[in-house]
């Protein structure tokens, strides 16, 4: 069993936890607006809800998989957990009572009488796991990175001043001259 005590194991825990629950924000707003159609001229319907709810799940998942790789995590773990939280909530969703499911049946006969809800439903279900397959894929780039980067150092650090401050009019010595403070002037003095 690997060791999560250190600070790289702690970051891949709150990445997988942090990417199962954004997983199922982003798989509930996706079930929800997945079957938003528009009507076409000649019968056919625009599914652009299924698009916007793809769009929103692979978003997500990638925004939250850089933002872990950034912050020394695992992105492929995190982005894993996004998938499987969005999943879920698909298929929870479109299994509850019929009266109250946020999905349509795949029969030929809801395909004869709303081709459209059957093609965004389809879409939409089986879209987002395959989406989140490609995503995780193109994604293995972030988790190469150098040895120092796993440790946090990708950050830029902050500069600090560590030498001694001085008056006006005092030299100081080059390798002892305090970093330059930026100075706010009101109409002319500081």
């Amino acid at each position: 069993m690997p060791d999560r005590s250190g600070p790289r194991g702690a970051a891949r825990g709150a990445g997988v936890l942090g990417g199962a629950l954004l997983g199922l924000g982003a798989g509930v707003l996706g079930t929800a607006a997945h079957l938003t159609l528009s009507p076409l001229p000649g019968g056919w319907t625009l599914p652009w809800g299924a698009v916007l709810a793809l769009v929103l799940a692979g978003s997500v998942q990638r925004w939250w998989m850089r933002r872990t790789a950034e912050r020394g995590g695992a992105p492929l773990p995190a982005g894993a957990a996004v998938v499987a939280g969005a999943f879920t909530a698909v298929l929870a969703l479109h299994r509850l009572p019929v009266h109250d499911a946020l999905g349509v049946p795949w029969t030929a006969g809801m395909l004869a009488a709303a081709p459209g809800a059957v093609v965004a439903s389809v879409a939409w279900t089986v879209g987002q796991p395959l989406l989140g397959l490609v995503l995780l894929a193109a994604g293995r780039r972030l988790d190469r990175r150098p040895a120092e980067a796993a440790d946090g150092a990708t950050r830029p650090r902050r500069a600090t001043v560590t030498a001694r401050e001085t008056r006006p009019g005092e030299r100081v010595p080059w390798t002892a001259a305090p970093q330059p403070r930026a100075q706010r002037e009101v109409d002319g003095q500081p």
